[in-house]
């Protein structure tokens, strides 16, 4: 918009700014006083008040300041500072003239005394009616004209004032831009603001679809909107626009991809894809299509219309999750879901708690024996193996409650039970009826004992650990006979008397090579480890 005009002393200066400049003024003075009515000439050349060091003489009685003044002669303090300062008067001038000057106005068949009383009745202010009043305007004037207006720089448009240019295009809701490109194509300031607007909206063709507007053209190739309306503005076609749009999205070019055209997605997220996928629009754009528009998704055989339709029907998944998961890992719906839950007979589970409870599987023991797992796929795999392992629990819990001398009850799941004594601490085994009669004796526990677990001092959770290992009790127990057996071995191969050892017989057996006489000897596990050359030798000598 083109600035005013101010002419001073034959200069003419462009903008309130330069008049400052020019004149070695305050620009917010000058407007001020202009906006008051002030002529160019009075805004410029009438002095600025300064903060006041004389002190206020009257009649012969120095006053250090205007309110010890206005104490004394009982008049407004503001009053009297406004007549001394802005209006020019003299300290007597301004003490002795009355508040309330009498005056005549007729204004709408009511007649008013004082400015007061006029400015009261028209609904004004006071100071603005006096201001206008002294610079000379009309009573129409004083009371049509709206505030801030100034004679000299008022515009009128269809036979409406206004304050300023900018008040007349805000009043015709135009943009200032229009109004200067049509002044600038030659037509007067009354037709730019009055002239309507024709919003005129283009639709374009392209890739068998009409758009509104070239912006949406833009969005639909990859590319901003200044790609292509630079290209148009230079003369170039728009089919050929579209090309060279196309080819610049497919060479990678770094263009901006739409994020509010795909509900559900951050624009963060855009960001990061876009760089984990070193700008490949079109990749980027396939990733996004299939994670949160209408794509067809497959989870263990079934195909659903989307990823969000996917989640609302199997239940259980947040859908924020999955999405990351195949966005920031390049995953699959059903590689992404396994990712992030367990999932056991097509049903995703949270935590570990949650999927035991499913498959009927000890917490503890699975955690201990998933120690090493590298993904979740393993866990579950193992889990899978021992569903059902503490389906039995609360019957053993039941049998121990039961019996007051055992301190815990594990299931063989051949119908016996596998106990310990309270009192001994042996490992007994026993019927579910034997369990529930338990009590203890020396002679009982001695030969119900299983001195497999008795003798390497296997503890209750171990063996559970075990049995879960092997499957049945044949198979956890032997387990511990070979480490036994296993260790004697070992410790044979390291005593003087032994040239070498080896077990036979599935490990109940050990052949012993005897260093002292040079002959081979047949011993149990018991007899091999106390082991010495003796008329042993001879006796259980081996042919």
């Amino acid at each position: 918009m083109a600035k005013e005009t101010y002419k001073y002393n034959g200069v003419v200066y462009s903008g309130l700014a330069a008049l400052a400049r020019g004149t070695n003024r305050t620009k917010s003075v000058l407007r001020r006083r202009l906006d008051s009515g002030w002529s160019v000439k009075d805004a410029v050349e009438k002095p600025v008040q300064k903060r006041r060091t004389d002190p206020y003489v009257y009649k012969n009685v120095e006053y250090n300041g205007i309110t010890a003044l206005a104490r004394v002669v009982g008049m407004n303090a503001a009053t009297l500072l406004t007549r001394i300062d802005k209006m020019g008067m003299s300290v007597e001038e301004a003490v002795e003239t009355p508040v309330e000057e009498k005056i005549s106005i007729d204004y709408c068949g009511v007649h008013y005394d004082t400015l007061s009383a006029f400015a009261k009745g028209v609904g004004m202010p006071r100071g603005l009616v006096e201001s206008r009043y002294r610079s000379g305007w009309s009573i129409e004037d004083i009371v049509n004209k709206p505030y801030g207006y100034n004679k000299t720089r008022c515009i009128s448009v269809c036979g409406v004032d206004y304050k300023n240019k900018k008040s007349a295009i805000e009043a015709y809701g135009i943009s200032p831009d229009i109004v200067r490109k049509r002044k600038e194509r030659g037509m007067s300031f009354e037709e730019a603001v009055t002239t309507p607007v024709s919003r005129r909206v283009e639709t374009w063709e392209y890739d068998g679809r009409s758009f509104v507007g070239l912006s949406n053209v833009a969005r639909y190739i990859g590319v901003s909107f200044t790609f292509l309306k630079s290209r148009l503005d230079a003369g170039m076609s728009f089919n050929k626009a579209c090309e060279e749009a196309v080819a610049f999205v497919k060479a990678g070019g770094r263009c901006n991809v739409d994020y509010s055209a795909y509900p559900g997605c951050k624009k963060q997220q855009v960001i990061d894809l876009k760089k984990m996928l070193n700008f490949d629009i079109p990749l980027c754009k396939s990733w996004l299509t299939k994670v949160f528009l209408q794509s067809p998704t497959k989870f263990h055989g079934t195909i659903y219309d989307s990823v969000d339709d996917a989640c609302s029907k199997i239940g259980s998944l947040d859908i924020d999750a999955v999405r990351a998961r195949m966005l920031y890992k390049q995953l699959e719906f059903q590689e992404a879901v396994h990712d992030r839950y367990f999932v056991v007979d097509n049903i995703p589970f949270r935590t570990i708690p949650e999927m035991c409870s499913y498959l009927g599987v000890s917490r503890l023991m699975l955690r201990k024996l998933c120690k090493d797992c590298a993904c979740k796929d393993e866990v579950v795999a193992i889990a899978v193996q021992h569903r059902g392992s503490c389906v039995d629990k609360a019957i053993t819990h039941s049998l121990s409650m039961n019996s007051k001398e055992v301190s815990s009850v594990t299931d063989l799941k051949n119908g016996m039970y596998l106990v310990y004594c309270k009192s001994c601490n042996r490992p007994i085994i026993l019927s579910a009826d034997g369990v529930s009669r338990f009590k203890h004796s020396e002679d009982f526990c001695n030969s119900h004992t299983c001195l497999e677990l008795y003798q390497h001092d296997v503890t209750a959770s171990q063996f559970r650990l075990v049995l879960l290992r092997y499957g049945s009790f044949e198979e956890a127990v032997r387990s511990y006979t070979e480490a036994g057996a296993h260790s004697i071995l070992i410790r044979n191969m390291h005593r003087s008397s032994v040239k070498t050892a080896r077990l036979v017989c599935g490990g109940k057996y050990m052949l012993v090579h005897c260093a002292v006489c040079d002959k081979k000897v047949l011993l149990t596990l018991d007899e091999a480890k106390v082991f010495e050359h003796s008329d042993k030798c001879l006796t259980y000598r081996w042919e």
